[in-house]
């Protein structure tokens, strides 16, 4: 049963990188990239976490309004009962690590402004 759970998981986040790659591109969403697909133990729900290079909550909010057609897609793709229920998560990841390198960056700088004064 464990085999049969990860195959459709694996299947499933497949068909939603690749549907998101091709719409996002239609949808006028930026840089988008899936971190991880969760799929709930009956296949019914999706948790997609996606994060963004740029204006992280403009384009989660674009994903947001193409939902319904990634699930109509994704119903397409794969061969299940019920086209499970996508929930998309803003991963805030890479803004996190944006944030910390910034902080880096600056305590780096002040430390040679001390140096050399």
């Amino acid at each position: 049963m464990a085999n049969r759970q990860e195959r459709i998981k694996m299947i499933i986040d497949k068909n939603i990188r690749d549907i998101l790659l091709k719409e996002s591109k239609n949808s006028n969403i930026g840089f988008i990239t899936v971190s991880n697909v969760d799929v709930s133990s009956d296949y019914s729900y999706v948790k997609v976490y996606v994060s963004f290079y740029f204006n992280h909550e403009e384009n989660f909010n674009k994903l947001l309004k193409i939902k319904g057609l990634v699930r109509s897609l994704l119903a397409k793709k794969i061969k299940l009962r019920r086209a499970p229920e996508i929930e998309f998560i803003l991963d805030r990841g890479f803004a996190t690590e944006d944030k910390i390198t910034d902080l880096l960056k600056k305590e780096e700088e002040e430390l040679e402004n001390m140096k050399n004064n």
